[in-house]
């Protein structure tokens, strides 16, 4: 403060701060990660904390897409098994949604299930649907009128597929450009924070 002759300048003072103050911040990051592992970890120990687990990853940006679009595809294909392997469609339907290891999608097929055991259509029973999508449903009960339903599940099970490898092309396409903005920043923060001193002690002498 004496050699620059005023109060130092925000971005200074705060890279100053944050060295002096480096073991509680590391320490502060620790615990939070900590605690988000542990309420993770917590959370996988019944069927509804795993339900809660997923409703929270589906929610996040291009994440969220390429989970949903991975299940969806082992759904598909795991059917298109069943299908062909001769099994009727609740039971078909019911391991299925086993084989992905979803527990939203399980519940949502159990009930689902159940209504079509009941006469009702797949079309009609799964109007509650929130997992499984409208287009899932509707191919499933093309299929069954038209006796396509192997090739329709093939089918989307492949674009399902295809659908979770774009979302992860563009996932990594994001991830980089933004770690490198990311440490730039950092790495243009710390240089201004060395540089403008400096620059405020060359002011504060020529202003005298």
């Amino acid at each position: 403060h004496e050699m620059v002759g005023t109060d130092l300048n925000p971005i200074t003072t705060l890279v100053l701060e944050t060295s002096a103050n480096i073991v509680p911040f590391w320490l502060v990051i620790g615990c939070v990660v900590g605690a988000f592992v542990l309420v993770f970890s917590g959370l996988s120990s019944s069927a509804a904390g795993r339900r809660v687990r997923e409703s929270l990853v589906f929610k996040v940006p291009v994440l969220g897409s390429i989970c949903r679009s991975g299940v969806l595809g082992r759904f598909s294909a795991a059917m298109a098994i069943m299908v062909a392997a001769g099994t009727d469609i609740p039971t078909g339907l019911r391991l299925a949604a086993a084989a992905t290891s979803c527990e939203r999608l399980i519940l949502e097929t159990d009930l689902l299930a159940e209504r079509v055991e009941q006469g009702v259509s797949v079309l009609e029973a799964g109007q509650s649907c929130r997992m499984m999508p409208r287009l899932v449903l509707y191919s499933i009960q093309l299929g069954i009128q038209r006796n396509e339903l192997q090739d329709n599940l093939h089918n989307l099970g492949q674009m399902y597929s295809e659908q979770a490898v774009f979302s992860q092309s563009r996932l990594q396409s994001v991830l980089l450009p933004g770690m490198i903005v990311l440490l730039g920043g950092i790495i243009g923060m710390i240089v201004l924070a060395v540089f403008l001193p400096m620059i405020q002690v060359i002011t504060s002498l020529s202003a005298s």
